[in-house]
C-alpha cells in the first residue's frame, strides 16, 4: 500500500467553553468557520466546542475578535493550543495506510507490532486528545468517518 503524503500539517485547537451550549455551539461553529476553522467537535462537556484551524490560516487577532467582541448574551472562555503532528507521524511510522485503510486494519496492524512499538503508539494516543485522533483518522482515512459514525463515535 502506498503511504499517504507525509507533508507536515500543523493545526491549532481552539477550545471554547460556553455558558450555554444551545444555540451557541452552532452560532460559534459558523463564526469560527468564517475565521478559517475547518473541523469541529463537541468536547467532553456539553458546553465545550473544539475547533481546528490550519496553522497557515490562523490569525490570533481574528480569532480573538470573533470570540471576545461577539456582542451576544453568552459568556465565552477559550484556550488556543498548537496541535503537534507527532500522533500522525507515529501512526505512519508503524502502520502502512492509504485512503482505503479501515479502522479495523489499523487496529490489526497495531496489534501485530512489537511491544516497544505498541508502547510508542499508545503513548502518542494518550498524549493527544480523542478529538485530534479522530480528526487525524478522518483526514487520512475517509472510510474511518463512515465506520466511526456507524459505531456512534
Amino acid at each position: 500500500m502506498p503511504r499517504p503524503n507525509k507533508k507536515k500539517m500543523a493545526y491549532y485547537e481552539i477550545k471554547l467553553t460556553l455558558s450555554q451550549p444551545e444555540p451557541w455551539k452552532d452560532i460559534f461553529t459558523a463564526i469560527l468557520g468564517d475565521a478559517g476553522c475547518d473541523s469541529f467537535m463537541d468536547g467532553d462537556d456539553e458546553n465545550v466546542l473544539l475547533a481546528y484551524i490550519k496553522e497557515e490560516l490562523y490569525d490570533e487577532a481574528v480569532i480573538r475578535d470573533a470570540l471576545e467582541n461577539h456582542g451576544m448574551e453568552v459568556e465565552v472562555k477559550y484556550a488556543v493550543s498548537k496541535v503537534q503532528e507527532q500522533a500522525t507521524e507515529v501512526l505512519l511510522e508503524y502502520v502502512k495506510m492509504d485512503e482505503n485503510t479501515t479502522p479495523d486494519q489499523i487496529m490489526a496492524a497495531v496489534a501485530k507490532l512489537e511491544d516497544a512499538q505498541k508502547q510508542k503508539v499508545q503513548s502518542a494516543v494518550l498524549r493527544y486528545s480523542k478529538g485530534l485522533l479522530l480528526y487525524i483518522a478522518v483526514l487520512f482515512l475517509p472510510n474511518f468517518a463512515a465506520a466511526a459514525a456507524a459505531d456512534g463515535l
